[in-house]
């Protein structure tokens, strides 16, 4: 959270906290999720931070660290996010699960791109 002066953190815990990244030890703001978070990443074209918490992709917002909306569809939890940069002239974001899916959302809308990968069935839907 560079553009923001802020470093940003999550774990077990089921929490996200953003960190002064000018005054050491200075927590900005806290956010606390429904499960623990997996994995935590930032958008670079919106700013967003990207949480995985449980099965749900969660979208905040970096200003007030409020959910701007969630992408559901994983049977069980997330293990990974990758940010795709302008992917048909828009971000999107791809996921993959425990449940053996690859799952790749739009980044603007809660309507996931209907292509996602089965790994146990090595197909793609």
């Amino acid at each position: 959270m560079e553009q923001y002066g802020a470093w940003v953190s999550s774990g077990q815990d089921a929490t996200i906290r953003m960190w002064s990244a000018t005054e050491p030890g200075t927590r900005l703001a806290l956010v606390q999720c429904s499960s623990s978070i997996q994995v935590l990443k930032t958008d670079h074209d919106y700013g967003w931070i990207l949480a995985a918490v449980g099965n749900e992709l969660q979208i905040y917002d970096p200003d007030d660290l409020k959910l701007i909306k969630k992408h559901t569809g994983h049977q069980q939890i997330i293990t990974g996010i990758f940010h795709v940069h302008r992917l048909y002239s828009e971000p999107h974001y791809v996921t993959s699960s425990y449940d053996g899916t690859i799952k790749m959302w739009r980044a603007c809308t809660n309507r996931p791109v209907t292509i996602a990968v089965d790994l146990d069935e090595k197909k793609i839907k």
